[in-house]
C-alpha cells in the first residue's frame, strides 16, 4: 500500500514522531508514527494493533495510494494518543493495514554536525534512522498538533515545525541516495487519480 517512486533523489525526511497509545490495560506504549498532511485517514499496523491487543471493529473501507493500489480495510480500533508531556491527548479512530509504507527515511543520515538540533526537542530522536513506522496520523489530527514555532536550516534545506510532541523535521539532506519515495497521500473510495489529486489540492 505504500506510494513510492524510484528515482535517484536526496534523501527526504518526513514528518515522524515518537508518540504514545494506551494499550488494553491503559499502559502508555511508545510508537513511530507519520504525520502526514495529506492523508484522510489514520493508520494503524496490524502487528501494533495486535501488540497494544485493542478491541477491533469491523468495518469495510478501500484504502488507496496515488500509485492506484488498493488494500481492503476490515477492522479499526479505538487509539488514546498522547504525547511525554501531559499536555495533549486525543482519541483517533485507526484503520488497521498490514503494511503502511516502506521505510523512513530510506538511508539514514548522520546529523552529528548540526548543532542547532542539540538545542531544540525533537519529535522523533531517531528522524535519521531508517526504520519503519507503527501508524499514520490524518491531516486533521496533523494540523491540530501544530504549534507555534517554526525554523528552516541551511543543512539538506531542512524544516523544523513545532507540534505538541516536539519538533518535527522534514526536508531532505544533502546526500544523495536511490530509492522509494513516499507519496504523503492515502485517500480511500476514490477510483482514478485526478479524483485523488483533486481531493489532496481541496485539503491543502
Amino acid at each position: 500500500m505504500s506510494v513510492s517512486a524510484s528515482q535517484k533523489h536526496k534523501n527526504i525526511i518526513l514528518s515522524t514522531c515518537i508518540i504514545y497509545v494506551e494499550n488494553s490495560v491503559g499502559g502508555k506504549v511508545p510508537l513511530r508514527i507519520l504525520a502526514d498532511s495529506g492523508s484522510q485517514v489514520a493508520l494503524l499496523r496490524s502487528s501494533t494493533a495486535d501488540f497494544l491487543n485493542l478491541r477491533k471493529l469491523k468495518t469495510d473501507m478501500s484504502v488507496a495510494g496515488l500509485g492506484g493500489s488498493n488494500v481492503n480495510i476490515k477492522s479499526k480500533v479505538k487509539g488514546v494518543i498522547s504525547n511525554g508531556f501531559g499536555s495533549y491527548k486525543r482519541v483517533v479512530d485507526f484503520h488497521v493495514a498490514p503494511k503502511i509504507t516502506n521505510m523512513i527515511p530510506v538511508n539514514s543520515s548522520d546529523i552529528s554536525h548540526i548543532l542547532f538540533l542539540r538545542n531544540v526537542h525533537l519529535a522523533d530522536p531517531t528522524f535519521n534512522i531508517s526504520n519503519y513506522i507503527d501508524a499514520l496520523l490524518s491531516t486533521d489530527i496533523f494540523f491540530d498538533i501544530l504549534k507555534d514555532g517554526k525554523y528552516k536550516l541551511d543543512y539538506g534545506n531542512l524544516i523544523l515545525q513545532n507540534t505538541e510532541f516536539g519538533f518535527i523535521i522534514s526536508g531532505n539532506t544533502s546526500r544523495f541516495s536511490s530509492g522509494s519515495l513516499h507519496s504523503g497521500l492515502i485517500t480511500r473510495d476514490f477510483e482514478t487519480l485526478n479524483d485523488t489529486l483533486r481531493s489532496f489540492w481541496e485539503l491543502e
